[in-house]
C-alpha cells in the first residue's frame, strides 16, 4: 500500500516549466573552486535528470576523489549505480574504506524528467525521488575538503575529465543546511528566492544559448560549459524542452532479428498501397574476401505490430544471395499491377572490381517475389553503384538505366523495356564521356526537372569526374549536355556524389534536389548535404545554407551520409529528411518553410540505426513511422503524435531591387493560420510593433519573420532583403523643349509618376509637368529627382491664326496643317504624338499647306510644331 501511495505522489510531481535545459552526452559544466562548495556536516543536493541511455557510475552533480581510480573513488556526488539505472547517493570522507551509497530501490524511468535530491544532517544521508524519502544511511563521517571542482554532468578528478552522465539536466541547486520533505517537494515545482536561508546556488539551466550558467542566488558561483570559456567537446548542449513538456512524439519499440548475419543495409519495398510497407536486407562480408567474394543471403523484413519481422522463407522463394548489393529500385516492370523489385550490387568492393549480376524479382500473384533475372536482364557482372527507373521513351512501360562504375563488364547504360519486363542494352542515347566512363558518375536518379513531359537524369560525379551532371530529355528518348546540365559540388568538385533525393522542398511546383557529398580524398572522409532549388526550368542554383551543419567535413575514419530519404513526416505540406549515416548518427531535418533544422531529438533515445534508417506508414494508420536496423536487432519508432511545427515564410509581393532614389514600398507577408504569432526582424533586429503575418519594408535592409504555432517552439524565415540597386547619379537638364538625362546604358521616363514610352536619354515632351528618369549603369541603376518642366505652348497662337489644324474632329484621319501670311514655318518639325508623349510620326513643313494623315486607331492625338526653340501642340481627334 505505500508504495501504491509513493507511486501516485510520484506522478502528480513535475518540474517548473522551462523552454530549454542541457544535455549532456559525456559532458559538463565546472564551477570554480569555491569555498561555499566544499560542503560540510550538513548539506542538500537536488537536481531535475532527464536520462537517455544508462551509464554506469556517472555524475549528475558533485565532486569525485582528487584520484577517481583510488578508493575512496568519490567525495560527495548524486549520480547512478553500478548498472546506470538507478539513482544514488554517495559521500565519502577522503579516506581509503570511507565509501557509502544511498541507492534507490527502482530503475530510474529514461527520457522522462526525474527529481532528485540528497542530504546529509547528523551522520545521515538521505536520498529523495519525486520529494519521497526511498533510503537512508550512515555516513562515515563528514565530506573532505579538497580542491576538486563542483561539476554537473561529470567531474574532473586532479584534472582529468571523468563519470559524464547521457541525458538532459535543469534546475541543480546545493544548500548549507538538509532540506525536509516538504521542503525538496517544494523546491522540485518552484525557483527559489535568491536569498532564501541556507541557499549556495540555484542554477536553472534554462540560457538556451552561450558559454556560461548564471547562479540565481546571491553568491553568484557562475558554472562554464566545458572545459573552456570557448566552445569544446566538453560543452553540454543547449536543447528545447518542448519534446518534455508536449512530447513523446514517438514510441520506441525494439526486438532481435532471426537471421544469420547482421545487416548492413535495407531497401524499401511496397507490395501494393494496402499493405505496409517492407524492406529487402543485406549483409555484406567486411574485410571484403577475394573475388568472387562471399555471397549473403537476401533477406526480407516487414513489421507487425511494432515489430520488425523477417519474412525471408515466404517472401523470397529459393534464398537468393548476393555479395555487395548497393541500390534498389520497384515498379511494376511487366505491367501486370504488382510491383516487382531490382537490387543491384557491385561485388566484391577489392581489386580488380570484377562487379556481379544484378538481379529482378517479380512478385506472384501469391505475394512472393521470384527472381526472374535469367529470363529478362542481359547477363553482366557490372560494378552498379546506382540504379533509377522510368519511362524514359514514352512507350508506357518502365526502363532502367545502370549507374556502372570502374571495374566490372560494362559501363552506364540503360536496359529498354520491351513492355513485358524484358529488357535490352541501349548506349546511343547517352554522351560518350558517361557511356565510355571517361567521367565517372555515382549516383542517379530520373525526373523530369524543366516540366517538358520527359524525364531527365541526373548524375552525381566522382572525385575526378568534376561537377554533376543533368541530362536532359531531347522527348525523343536521347540524354544531351546543355548549358544548364553542370552542377558544382560542395564543398569542391573533388567530392563525391554519393547519392541524391528529389522532392519540391520549397513548394513552388518544381523538383529540387539534395546531394549527399563524401570527400574524395582522403577517401569517404567527411560529409555535406548539398540543396539546389529548380528554377523551374531545369536550372539550378545552390541554397545549401538553408540545411543544417551538422556533419563533419574533415574527420578521421569513414565518416559519410549514406542515403537521404525525403518525407512529410509531421503531415504539414512541406518535405522533410531522414538521413542514414555510415559512422555519423542518423538524422530528422525538419522542414519550416523552406529551410531545414535538426529536430532528431524528437525521436525517442536508445535506437542504433547502424544499417537502415527508412520512414513509412507501418501500422497503415494514416502517419508516418521510422524503422531502424543495427545488426540484428529492430527498431520501430512509432509516430503517436504529430509534430505542429512552425513554418516561417516570407512572399514579397513586390520589388526587392529598387534604384537608389526610388521610394520603397514593398508588401511582404508570411504564412498564417490561427493560433500563430510573429515578430518582424530587420537586419536581425526585431522591428517594433511589426506582430502581423504581413509588414510592409519602406527600408532596404534584410527582412525575416519569426513564426510561432502556438507551444511549438519558433522558426526563422529564410531572409528576403530588400536593396538599393546604387549606380552613378541620375539627373535631369532642360534644353528648350528637349530634356536630357545623365549619361546611362538606358532610361525609362516618367511623367506625374506614369511610365512613358521614352527610351532614350534625350526626349521632347509634349506635355508640362513633373518629369523623372531612372538611369541604368553597369554598375546599378538610380532614379532622377521630381523635374518641374513647362512646355512652351502655342496652342492659343495655333487658334488664333498663325498656324491651323483642320477639319478638327476628322472622320477620315485626313487633317491640313497651314500657316497665314505673316508667320514662316518653313523647316518646321511637326510631329504626331499620343498623350503619354510617344512620337508616333515625325516630318518637316514645306510648304504653307501640308496634308497629315493621323495612324489607324481612333481617339485623340497631340499635333507638335517645333520651330527653334518655340513650340506649338494642339489636340486633334479621330473618331
Amino acid at each position: 500500500m505505500l508504495a501504491g501511495i509513493l507511486q501516485q505522489t510520484h506522478g502528480q510531481l513535475v518540474p517548473a516549466r522551462q523552454d530549454y535545459s542541457l544535455q549532456f552526452n559525456n559532458q559538463f559544466l565546472l564551477a570554480p573552486v569555491n569555498d561555499q562548495l566544499k560542503l560540510g556536516d550538513a548539506f542538500t543536493m537536488s537536481c531535475w535528470v532527464n536520462p537517455s541511455a544508462r551509464v554506469p557510475y556517472a555524475i549528475i552533480m558533485g565532486k569525485p576523489a582528487p584520484n577517481r581510480g583510488q578508493d575512496p573513488y568519490m567525495s560527495y556526488t548524486i549520480g547512478w549505480s553500478q548498472s546506470g539505472a538507478r539513482l544514488e547517493f554517495v559521500l565519502t570522507t577522503g579516506a581509503a574504506g570511507s565509501y557509502r551509497a544511498v541507492t534507490a530501490p527502482t530503475d530510474a524511468p529514461l527520457n522522462a524528467w526525474t527529481h532528485v535530491a540528497a542530504t546529509l544532517q547528523n551522520g545521515t544521508m538521505r536520498l529523495f525521488i519525486n520529494g519521497q524519502e526511498l533510503g537512508s544511511s550512515a555516513s562515515a563521517g563528514n565530506p573532505p575538503v579538497n580542491q576538486v571542482p563542483f561539476a554537473i554532468g561529470g567531474g574532473l578528478d586532479g584534472g582529468n575529465y571523468c563519470c559524464g552522465m547521457m541525458g538532459n539536466l535543469m534546475q541543480a541547486s546545493v544548500w548549507s543546511k538538509a532540506l525536509t520533505a516538504s521542503e525538496i517537494s517544494a523546491l522540485a515545482q518552484t525557483t527559489p528566492a535568491a536569498s532564501a536561508a541556507g541557499l549556495i546556488s540555484f542554477w536553472k539551466m534554462a540560457e538556451g544559448s552561450g558559454q556560461t550558467v548564471a547562479d540565481l542566488s546571491t553568491n553568484n558561483i557562475t558554472l562554464q560549459l566545458g572545459t573552456s570559456a570557448l566552445a569544446d567537446p566538453q560543452d553540454p548542449t543547449w536543447t528545447s524542452n518542448f519534446i518534455f513538456n508536449q512530447g513523446p512524439f514517438f514510441t520506441l519499440h525494439q526486438n532481435q532479428l532471426a537471421i544469420p548475419y547482421g545487416l548492413n543495409e535495407i531497401f524499401p519495398y511496397q507490395k501494393s498501397a494496402a499493405q505496409g510497407p517492407a524492406f529487402v536486407g543485406i549483409s555484406i562480408q567486411w574485410p571484403p574476401s577475394p573475388p568472387p567474394g562471399a555471397s549473403r543471403p537476401i533477406e526480407y523484413l516487414a513489421v507487425e505490430n511494432n515489430q520488425v519481422k523477417v519474412k525471408t522463407t515466404e517472401m523470397l522463394p529459393g534464398a537468393p544471395q548476393i555479395v555487395h548489393a548497393r541500390h534498389s529500385a520497384q515498379g511494376d516492370f511487366n505491367r501486370d499491377g504488382l510491383n516487382d523489385f531490382i537490387l543491384i550490387g557491385h561485388g566484391t568492393d577489392v581489386l580488380p572490381f570484377p562487379g556481379e549480376q544484378s538481379r529482378i524479382f517479380m512478385q506472384q500473384p501469391d505475394g512472393t517475389l521470384r527472381d526472374e533475372t535469367a529470363t529478362r536482364l542481359p547477363a553482366a557482372n557490372d560494378f552498379t553503384h546506382h540504379v533509377t527507373v522510368g519511362d524514359i521513351d514514352k512507350d508506357g512501360d518502365l526502363d532502367i538505366y545502370f549507374a556502372n562504375i570502374g571495374g566490372g563488364t560494362n559501363g552506364p547504360r540503360f536496359l529498354i523495356n520491351n513492355g513485358v519486363g524484358v529488357f535490352t542494352v541501349q548506349t546511343n542515347t547517352l554522351p560518350a564521356e558517361v557511356v565510355n566512363r571517361s567521367k565517372v558518375f555515382t549516383s542517379s536518379i530520373l525526373v523530369d526537372f524543366d516540366k517538358d513531359q520527359d524525364l531527365d537524369l541526373y548524375l552525381g560525379a566522382d572525385e575526378r569526374a568534376g561537377e554533376n551532371l543533368i541530362l536532359f530529355n531531347n522527348g525523343q528518348g536521347k540524354f544531351e549536355i546543355t548549358a544548364k546540365s553542370r552542377l558544382n559540388k560542395l564543398p569542391d568538385n573533388t567530392w563525391i556524389g554519393v547519392g541524391v533525393a528529389v522532392a519540391d522542398f520549397d513548394n513552388d511546383g518544381d523538383l529540387d534536389l539534395i546531394s549527399n557529398n563524401t570527400r574524395g580524398n582522403p577517401f569517404y572522409q567527411g560529409a555535406f548535404l548539398q540543396l539546389l532549388l529548380n528554377d523551374g526550368t531545369g536550372g539550378f542554383t545552390d541554397h545549401s545554407t538553408l540545411l543544417p551543419a551538422v556533419y563533419s567535413q574533415n574527420t578521421t575514419s569513414q565518416e559519410w551520409v549514406v542515403w537521404v530519404d525525403t518525407v512529410d513526416i509531421n503531415k504539414d505540406g512541406w518535405m522533410d529528411l531522414i538521413t542514414k549515416g555510415n559512422n555519423v548518427p542518423s538524422k530528422l531535418f525538419l522542414n519550416h518553410g523552406g529551410s531545414f533544422q535538426d529536430m532528431t531529438h524528437l525521436l525517442p533515445a536508445g535506437f542504433a540505426a547502424g544499417a537502415g534508417f527508412r520512414a513509412g506508414d507501418f501500422d497503415l494508420d494514416g502517419d508516418t513511422d521510422l524503422v531502424a536496423i543495427n545488426g540484428m536487432t529492430g527498431y520501430v519508432l512509432e509516430n503517436v503524435k504529430p509534430f505542429k511545427n512552425s513554418i516561417a515564410r516570407i512572399t514579397a509581393n513586390g520589388k526587392t531591387s529598387y534604384c537608389a532614389g526610388a521610394t520603397v514600398s514593398t508588401a511582404l507577408s508570411t504564412f498564417s493560420v490561427p493560433g500563430y504569432t510573429f515578430q518582424w526582424l530587420k537586419n536581425d533586429q526585431p522591428i517594433s510593433g511589426a506582430n502581423n503575418a504581413t509588414y510592409t519594408a519602406t527600408e532596404p535592409g534584410v527582412y525575416k519573420v519569426i513564426s510561432k504555432n502556438g507551444e511549438y517552439p519558433a522558426a526563422t524565415s529564410v531572409p528576403v532583403t530588400i536593396q538599393l540597386s546604387s549606380g552613378g547619379p541620375a539627373t535631369i537638364t532642360q534644353n528648350g523643349n528637349k530634356l536630357m538625362a545623365s549619361e546611362g546604358l538606358s532610361f525609362k521616363w516618367y511623367l506625374n509618376g506614369q511610365e512613358l514610352a521614352f527610351t532614350t536619354r534625350e526626349i521632347t515632351p509634349a506635355a508640362s509637368g513633373n518629369y523623372m528618369v531612372e538611369v541604368s549603369q553597369a554598375s546599378g541603376c538610380a532614379i532622377s529627382g521630381s523635374f518641374a518642366f513647362s512646355l512652351v505652348s502655342g496652342v492659343e497662337e495655333f487658334a488664333s491664326g498663325q498656324l491651323r489644324l483642320y477639319p478638327n474632329p476628322t472622320a477620315n484621319g485626313e487633317v491640313f496643317l497651314s500657316y497665314g501670311e505673316k508667320a514662316n514655318f518653313r523647316n518646321a518639325v511637326v510631329q504626331v504624338l499620343n498623350l503619354q508623349g510617344q512620337v508616333l510620326q515625325e516630318g518637316t513643313i514645306k510648304q504653307k499647306t501640308s496634308k497629315i494623315v493621323l495612324p489607324k486607331a481612333a481617339g485623340m492625338y497631340l499635333v507638335k510644331v517645333t520651330l527653334g526653340d518655340r513650340a506649338f501642340v494642339t489636340r486633334v481627334v479621330k473618331n
